[in-house]
């Protein structure tokens, strides 16, 4: 997913529509997975304005959607400039979603004067509710994701280099059929 993400940031693209249902899992003849970014409608030239569609306030809710964009109020004379920081909250929130099963924020929670209440990862991360789930790895991962301001946010080839991506394979592959099993139990 981040090699995907650093090709097309590399190529001076915004996803814009990141999320679970644009990733697909492809099982690898060597029984590994192998995961698949699709669905491009709504991409965008980096430095571009944000799609139309986030002129629905509905879409601007979305927790996929970066608080750069989903906090801004869209007219005709200010959109908000898209970044592939964009790309990079949505990942730390599909991460966070596949870890947890939980969304990380609730963007409906407002402060007195209707303004967005202020988004700290850490502290949710560092919660003692996720404190079996996330070892200091990942919640470094996400909080690098997860950062309100884009120009704070770690970018996908940072990412590539993190120490929760670069872990032993082994480790990695272990980890995941734990939580493949674990998905598959509750499901049932």
């Amino acid at each position: 997913m981040l090699t995907a993400l650093k090709h097309i940031h590399k190529e001076g693209f915004v996803h814009c529509n990141l999320d679970l249902d644009h990733v697909l899992v492809c099982l690898t003849p060597f029984g590994g997975d192998h995961f698949k970014l699709v669905d491009f409608d709504n991409a965008r030239v980096a430095g571009s304005s944000a799609h139309p569609i986030f002129q629905n306030e509905k879409a601007k809710k979305e927790p996929y959607v970066a608080p750069e964009i989903a906090d801004t109020p869209l007219t005709e004379s200010h959109k908000p400039t898209l970044s592939t920081a964009a790309d990079i909250w949505s990942l730390g929130v599909m991460t966070f979603i596949l870890r947890t099963a939980c969304l990380p924020m609730n963007r409906e929670n407002k402060t007195g004067d209707g303004k967005p209440k202020e988004f700290d990862p850490a502290i949710i991360i560092n919660g003692t509710q996720y404190e079996k789930i996330f070892d200091e790895d990942q919640k470094d991962f996400l909080i690098k994701c997860l950062q309100a301001d884009p120009q704070k946010r770690a970018t996908a080839e940072q990412l590539l280099e993190h120490s929760w991506i670069t872990k032993n394979k082994l480790a990695r592959e272990k980890e995941f059929a734990e939580a493949r099993e674990v998905r598959i139990n509750f499901a049932l």
